[in-house]
């Protein structure tokens, strides 16, 4: 179940302040079932948070087994009563700690309870989404690993306290048959996203059955079938049966799985996830014994079983809207451990330093959608919507340096499961003075006229972005400013391909953060 608006997530600036916004309410349902129960249960996540103290870089570094240095987490001071001096975060991450916000990318996607649109005042010609695949049912080794826990709680919880009966009943009731398919919460979600940007882009784009639109998805199961989730709800119709989109096309990995073309990614990723897998493995051995001690267990957890109850938590969290039972087993400090090791020591944050160039592909292709209807082109399409995997979407999301968090939770805001962004074209605007306001015909300027008239706004999960970072912190991008960041930050494709192909140990060794 998603989560409501939380204030203050670090993307999102105060929203009174304006850009000739209107604001258009959305009456948000369950999204995922219409029993009354589950309906009662909706945005209990979004709790708000105080203001968060800049963190303190302290983690230790990592050598690769290719001498490849590896940051393995920004940290921040928490408690001088854990078990290692090497971990420290902050007091005040804890202050309204929501685990709901501290999944990484299994992190429920936050459904907004308003959303904001330019209006009337600048033409809206063309709108480009990206988006990962929605939430998907456990996979095979989680399945394992559930049955696996079952099988130790009925080994070794005999407590009869009242707080963990509930576990002591609980029966794992996933099957493998679906394993790794988008699930039916995914699929409502995508269903429900659609028909949130049909308010917001379908008459203002004016879009009917006879105009041109593109849909591009990757080859996997997961993302096709977002994509047709997402068509059915932004359509009201099921996807095959509206005639302009005969299928979703598939086979654009070339664009939509960059990092499968870049060969020191892919050297990056297995090297992290070896590193990181024996650092977590340590530390979920501590939590192991902790929620063991906490249970009265006759024996101890194991990694799988500890494992399992964070896919448990993950689970209840997007399926009830609730975090009280296997989430609420493993303490919030060591919730925002995982995550700080997750997030910095991730392939992502790694590849974000040492290869800045690696989601270029990603980037032209939106570049030559937004010039195409900037020059007026015939392939000039009012919709070009992609549908990745968090592979695509992150590194993308990571290289425009959004203001992130103080505390861990920069990836789980950015990229939940069904993150997506969306860039909005608009002409006919003047970005600067009477904001929002049409260009006269007789300014004297033509030239300056040109180069400001069309405007970039950017959407992400749904929410403008107030400040972005690529364009001067302004609330928009002018198109020359956007085209500006692209050829600045990014080689041509050639290049691109090279560095690709560099070999693993001349990478220049990532310095610490501080």
């Amino acid at each position: 179940m998603g989560r409501e608006d939380p204030p203050g997530n670090g993307f999102i600036s105060d929203p009174s302040q304006g850009f000739g916004d209107e604001t258009l309410h959305l009456n948000i349902g369950d999204g995922f079932s219409s029993d009354e129960d589950d309906a009662e249960m909706l945005y209990s996540y979004g709790r708000p948070r105080t203001p968060r103290h800049q963190p303190h870089s302290i983690w230790p570094v990592m050598l690769s087994m290719v001498t490849v240095v590896v940051v393995v987490g920004t940290v921040v001071v928490l408690s001088d009563t854990l078990e290692s001096d090497t971990y420290q975060i902050d007091r005040a991450c804890l202050d309204g700690f929501n685990v709901a916000d501290h999944l990484g990318t299994d992190s429920p996607y936050p459904e907004p309870s308003e959303t904001k649109w330019i209006g009337n005042k600048c033409n809206l010609i063309h709108v480009s989404t990206i988006a990962r695949g929605g939430l998907k049912n456990p996979t095979e080794t989680v399945i394992q690993n559930l049955d696996q826990l079952e099988n130790w709680i009925h080994a070794n919880i005999e407590s009869e306290a009242e707080k963990i009966q509930w576990l002591k009943t609980w029966k794992n009731k996933y099957n493998e048959g679906d394993a790794g398919l988008l699930s039916v919460v995914g699929e409502r979600s995508f269903r429900d996203i659609g028909r949130r940007m049909r308010e917001i882009y379908a008459r203002h784009l004016k879009v009917t059955q006879g105009d041109p639109i593109l849909v591009r998805s990757t080859q996997d199961q997961r993302t096709s079938a977002s994509a047709e989730a997402f068509l059915f709800g932004f359509f009201g119709l099921p996807w095959k049966n509206f005639t302009t989109v005969d299928n979703v096309s598939k086979g654009n990995d070339a664009v939509l799985k960059y990092t499968d073309r870049c060969h020191v990614f892919t050297e990056l990723n297995s090297e992290v996830t070896s590193a990181n897998i024996h650092q977590e493995e340590l530390h979920l051995e501590k939590v192991a014994r902790k929620v063991s001690k906490d249970l009265d267990a006759a024996s101890t957890m194991k990694v799988e079983d500890i494992n399992a109850v964070i896919d448990g938590c993950i689970l209840e969290v997007a399926e009830l809207g609730r975090s009280d039972r296997f989430c609420s087993l493993i303490a919030p400090e060591d919730w925002l451990f995982r995550e700080a090791l997750r997030e910095d020591g991730s392939v992502y944050s790694q590849a974000h330093k040492l290869y800045p160039f690696l989601p270029r592909p990603l980037w032209e292709d939106l570049l030559v959608s937004l010039q195409s209807c900037v020059n007026g082109e015939e392939n000039c399409q009012k919709l070009d919507m992609r549908f990745g995997t968090e592979n695509a979407l992150v590194p993308f999301l990571l290289s425009m340096d959004l203001h992130g968090k103080d505390c861990p939770g920069t990836i789980s805001a950015l990229a939940p499961v069904s993150a997506n962004v969306a860039f909005e074209l608009y002409d006919d605007c003047k970005p600067d003075g009477d904001v929002g306001e049409k260009q006269n015909d007789d300014d004297d300027d033509d030239d300056d006229d040109d180069a400001s008239q069309f405007i970039i706004r950017i959407r992400l999960n749904e929410r403008y972005v107030e400040k972005v970072p690529i364009c001067g912190d302004k609330a928009y991008c002018t198109m020359g400013e956007f085209e500006e960041f692209i050829k600045s930050k990014f080689s041509s494709e050639d290049e691109w391909e090279q560095q690709c192909e560099d070999v693993v140990t001349s990478r220049r060794p990532l310095e610490l953060l501080t």
